[in-house]
């Protein structure tokens, strides 16, 4: 049986990045080139195997194979062992440097940074929204209370340092960074950064990531189980709404 690690190597052996082959991957702030930066920076990984330098993202099947069709490049590779889950994996200098350019750098789980992309609304709800896609979640808190609460994950603190202050440059309050020890992200080895917002703040990052995006930006899973959580909810977020707006508090740039 060939191994993850075999495939990678024999792709990489395959020879040079072919340079007659134009790509605008990473080259320009479009909404695709921010959310598939921000699936990078939560799923992607990056590195230099004999003649190649290797990108490749990693999560669902059906998302490996959207990205696939998107950048037109690259090969999907169906884990054996896990259920519904892939590997993107292409060869490209260029693109591998302009994610060095970014910010982005081998082995980053625990080094990541907030990427090198200016500080404006449509930017960085692109990039949002493809980080939450990967290390993002949905949850109820409790049976009792049953709210639903959201977050991101990472292995670097830094990282959502920068993206709780920029999600409160655009209204979305968010609660502090905490240290959690975990048994099932092993790629954080044990321990990995939370940052958690409360379920109106939930319900307004989702209009900030969602709202007026086309389907071909989008991982449609993280996006189904959010809104169906938020519809469940809806009365609770009204309710909620109309008091903190009786009391004349500016959230996401209404009163």
């Amino acid at each position: 049986m060939v191994t993850e690690k075999q495939r990678l190597a024999n792709f990489s052996r395959r020879g040079k990045t072919n340079l007659k082959f134009e790509t605008n991957l990473f080259i320009d702030n479009s909404p695709l080139n921010m959310w598939l930066l921000g699936l990078f920076a939560s799923d992607g990984n990056m590195g230099i195997q004999n003649r190649g330098h290797i990108i490749s993202f990693s999560g669902k099947i059906e998302d490996m194979k959207k990205i696939r069709n998107q950048i037109n490049q690259g090969k999907v590779f169906i884990h054996k062992k896990l259920e519904n889950y892939a590997n993107l994996y292409f060869r490209d200098l260029r693109v591998y440097n302009r994610l060095l350019n970014l910010g982005m750098v081998p082995r980053k789980s625990k080094i990541l940074i907030y990427p090198n992309i200016p500080q404006e609304i449509d930017i960085d709800r692109n990039f949002i929204r493809g980080f939450f896609e990967g290390d993002g979640w949905v949850s109820i808190s409790s049976k009792i209370s049953k709210n639903f609460h959201t977050g991101f994950c990472s292995g670097s603190k830094i990282f959502l340092i920068e993206l709780k202050r920029r999600l409160f440059i655009y209204g979305i309050k968010s609660g502090e960074i905490y240290l959690k020890k975990t048994n099932s992200i092993k790629s954080f080895k044990g321990e990995v950064y939370i940052l958690e917002l409360s379920t109106l703040s939930s319900f307004f990052l989702y209009k900030f990531m969602y709202e007026n995006i086309t389907e071909n930006i989008i991982c449609m899973d993280k996006k189904n189980k959010f809104y169906n959580l938020i519809e469940k909810h809806k009365n609770q977020i009204k309710y909620i709404t109309k008091s903190i707006y009786k009391k004349g508090v500016i959230i996401c740039g209404k009163i």
